[in-house]
Formats: structure tokens, sequence, C-alpha cells
């Protein structure tokens, strides 16, 4: 770009600018012509670039261009008849001047290499490549050498989520990109890699010796044979998902625990071949363990956590047991005689609980301060309700309760959770029928936002007989588009007739009598044609 012009001194609003050189003189000049024939606004790219207030692209961002630039644009606003002194004023006083000023001395600072390079290298390339995909990740490294340098450090491949691309995940694929990246892995994710075997699982064993947490939810076609080998080659797994792995049986979940003893998260949810047998090697294996989900395991019996009475897990903070059929207050008892630090437990579903599992939990659970208890019909009435407000060490402690679904539930049991819970943040009564927002409102401990509620819908022979045809008259004759499968035959026998024109009647409004109504649903009108013919329209 030629050399910019010296900016010449500021003259007084009366006065005109002092010499400027040729070309800003021209330039002026014209423009002023212009303005003075009818208005015209500030000139545009093309024309700032002939009169030298513009560089190239190439040089525009250079450190070294960078304070002719600046200077480009105040001379500019300085000579330019378009720029009044108002605008100059709002561009300064808005802060842009010293944005400017802040972006040439960046530029200045990055020398010769230009500004582009302070966002392609350094810390902070290296923030905005850690949160890109696997796919993004691979484009970005066929950029330039110093993203792929950046993309090659192990560091950045602490966590792996292969789940968006859960399709393409095969044995192969998996070995290729462990082959390079699995040395950094910390965290893997293959949820829902249906087409992995237990040759893909067992490559962890060599390919991820850093590895501490595995999700693989849903790999159907894993077996205790890659289980196990995976576990030996990932001695420091503290969390691992096993949900919905259907082939996994108790030869599996207990080479895992006895491999990996550190373990401290396990799920293990829909496993319907796991047994009391391979729980028990796990809870005595892994004396860490602070989170287990059971979770419609169905294979489990009442005595599932009896080996907890001899050898206690001390750390277990949360246990998941929803939907697990066997589940019975012995069960609770004793998981809460060998977890005494126990803080979450769900129970949904479980309707083998009776209501005195509150006193074993009384006795034994005093810092649980989470209860979920969804749809058990023994602990969802105002009876239990009362039975929990006996307890006090239960009700200092307790900060989320689940009653959601419990049918019989009243305002007197919102009342007294409201008046002896007094730590108690989130209370769940949604699909609770006899519950209503008066009661909630009228509550003073609990806010109406930390009480979730939800009306049931009614049923539509609930409803009152005279709404729900009125209002299906209504639709069809505004044209609103039911849905066809909502309508029965002589619903759609009548609308016909209204399109048509046929059925007597005219368009009366929704004042038509029922025997009426059932006249014209059933009526048959004959309209004879041009040939003397007859068309019997239903």
């Amino acid at each position: 770009a030629p050399a910019p012009a010296p900016a010449p001194a500021p003259a007084p609003a009366s006065a005109p600018a002092s010499a400027p050189t040729t070309a800003t003189a021209t330039a002026t000049a014209t423009a002023s012509a212009a303005a003075t024939a009818g208005g015209v606004s500030a000139p545009s790219f093309p024309e700032c670039r002939k009169q030298g207030w513009a560089e190239e692209p190439r040089a525009r961002f250079s450190g070294s261009h960078g304070g002719s630039q600046l200077e480009r644009v105040r001379h500019w606003g300085e000579t330019s008849p378009h720029a009044s002194n108002s605008s100059i004023k709002s561009v300064s006083s808005s802060g842009w001047g010293a944005r400017i000023d802040r972006f040439v001395c960046a530029a200045k600072e990055a020398g010769e290499r230009g500004i582009g390079q302070l966002l392609v290298e350094g810390p902070t390339a290296r923030r905005v490549l850690r949160h890109l995909s696997v796919q993004d990740r691979g484009a970005a490294a066929a950029v330039c050498s110093s993203w792929r340098r950046e993309l090659s450090d192990d560091a950045m491949w602490e966590v792996l989520d292969l789940t968006p691309v859960h399709k393409l995940v095969t044995d192969d694929t998996l070995h290729e990109l462990l082959s390079r990246v699995g040395r950094g892995v910390r965290r893997l994710v293959l949820d829902h890699c249906f087409q992995l075997s237990d040759d893909g699982v067992a490559l962890l064993e060599s390919l991820t010796p850093r590895l501490q947490e595995l999700s693989l939810l849903s790999v159907w076609d894993l077996t205790e044979v890659g289980l196990s080998a995976m576990a030996r080659g990932c001695p420091g797994l503290c969390a691992v998902t096993l949900s919905n792995c259907k082939r996994i049986c108790d030869q599996g979940v207990e080479s895992l625990a006895r491999a990996c003893g550190a373990l401290e998260r396990v799920h293990l949810c829909y496993l319907k071949n796991l047994t009391t047998a391979g729980l028990a090697t796990l809870l005595t294996e892994c004396e860490g363990l602070r989170e287990l989900n059971l979770q419609r395991c169905t294979g489990l019996d009442r005595e599932a956590f009896a080996v907890l009475r001899a050898h206690p897990a001390r750390r277990l903070r949360r246990v998941v047991l929803a939907d697990t059929f066997c589940v019975e207050t012995s069960t609770v008892e004793d998981l809460a005689v060998g977890a005494p630090r126990l803080r979450e437990l769900s129970l949904a579903f479980c309707s083998l609980v009776t209501i005195n599992v509150l006193n074993v939990l009384e006795t034994h659970c005093a810092q649980l301060t989470w209860l979920d208890v969804q749809s058990v019909h023994h602990l969802g009435t105002t009876e239990a309700v009362t039975r929990l407000v006996q307890c006090p060490a239960l009700c200092r402690s307790l900060r989320y309760l689940n009653l959601r679904g419990s049918m019989n539930l009243t305002e007197e049991a919102i009342a007294l959770l409201d008046r002896h819970c007094v730590a108690l943040a989130t209370l769940n009564v949604c699909n609770c029928r006899h519950i209503t927002e008066a009661a909630v409102d009228a509550c003073v401990n609990l806010r109406p936002h930390q009480v979730l509620v939800t009306r049931v819908a009614v049923p539509p022979q609930h409803a009152p007989r005279h709404s729900m045809p009125a209002m299906r008259k209504r639709s069809l004759r505004r044209g609103s588009g039911s849905s066809p499968q909502l309508m029965t035959q002589a619903d759609r026998t009548h609308s016909w007739q209204d399109f048509l024109g046929t059925g007597g009647g005219g368009g009366g409004g929704g004042g038509h009598d029922r025997e009426h109504e059932e006249k014209t649903r059933t009526a048959t009108t004959s309209t004879v044609d041009h040939h003397g013919g007859s068309d019997k329209t239903g």
C-alpha cells in the first residue's frame, strides 16, 4: 500500500483545514461538492481505497502498518466532510478509540507475524481446541502445523466422547484413534456404540493406561471376556458405567471388582443377569465405593445387601434401587446398617417397601439428605408423612423428598412437611390429585418455587358432556384441522355434509338439538344430476 499522507494540523471550526496533500485536497473538494449537491452518505470502500484511506487486506492487520492504519482512520475523520463532529465525539465517547489503540498495540507486540497469530498459537488456541468434538478436532488438525502440534499433545485428549459418532465406531476405528491419542485419555465415553465387540473393548488394556472413567452404555455385544481384559490394563479405573449391557453377568462384574479395587462410582442399570453373588463380590472388593446404581436389576433378591453386615461400605454415599422389585424393608435395613454414611437413596417403584422403612432410616441413616419414594404405595400417604415428621433426625437432615404419583396424599401432609422439615429445599408432589396450589401457597417455610406441582390431566370421560361435542363442532366449522384419528365415523360424516352444504339445517351454530343432530348424521340426501340419474350422498 502507498505511504499515507501526514495528517494536517487541526484548525478552528470556522477556518478551513491547513494545506493537505494533493490527493486529499482533491478528495475533500469532490466530497464537498457531492454533499452540497444533495447530501451523500460517507464514501464507500472502493472510493476510500482510491483516496488512500484504506489499505490492502494483507497489510491491514500487519504490525508494521498498524499505526498508519489508525492514522488514516483519524485522518479521514478530520478531513472528510461526511464525518461530522458529533459522530467523531460519539466514537470517542463510546470507547472505540481506546479499543483501536489496544488493537494496534497488540499488533505491534506481535511484530511482523500479524494479529492472526495471537489467536492461532498459544493458550488461547489450546482453550478453544479443547472444547471441539472429535470430528472438528480432525478438521482443525488439517488447518495448519501449529494446530496439529497442539492437538498432538496428550493433554488435549483427556476427555474423549464418541457418542455423537457412535454409529461409525467399530473395533478398527477405535484402534486407529486410540493408537494416536490413547495415552492421554482419562475419560472415555462409548455410549451406544453397538458395533463394538470384546476385541474393541480389550484394546483399552494397552492403549489407555491412564484411563480413570469409562462409560459403555448399551454396548450389547460386550461380555465378561472383553471386560476382564480391559480391567487388567486399567487398574486406576475409578468410575464405570455398564448399564444396559445385556450380556454382562456375575463373572464380568467380579473380574472388574478384583482388578479395579479403586472403583468409586459403578452404574449397573438394567443388568438382568446380575445376581446377589456378583453384587456381594463388588461390595467386598471395592471398599472405596461411593455411588452404586442398580436400577431395574431384576436378578437380585431381598438378601442383596446382607454382605454389608460383615463388610460395611463406610464410604457409600448414594444408592439407586429404583424399579427393583425384590427390594423390601429388610433389604433397606441391611443397606442402612452396612452404609452408615448414606446420604442419597432412591426407592422409586419399590412396591414391597412398607412404612417401617422410615424408622430404619431414622435409626441408621442420620445423614440422609435425598430420598426418592416415587409411586411407593405405602409411603405416599398422609399416615406415612405423619410417621416421617415423628423422626426428628430425618426431618433435620432431609433436603429433597420425591412423593410424585402419591394419589392418596392430602393437603394435611403438605402442612406437616412444611412445619417439621425445616431443611427441606425441594418437594416433588407432581401428579398428586389431592394437592392444590392453595395448599402450597399456605406454606410458611417452603416457598412456591421449592414445591413441584403439576395437575393430573382430567380423563375425557370425566369432562362435561356438553363441552366436548360443542368444541368439536366449532373446530370443524372453523376448519382448524382436527386430527382425523380423534374423530368418529359419525363426526366425519357430519363434517363432510357441512362441507357439501347437504344434510339440512344450513350453517346453524351450536344450537342444534340432539334429535336434529342425529337426523343430520344418519340422513341420506338424494340429488338429481343433469342426465336424470340420482346420486345418494350419505
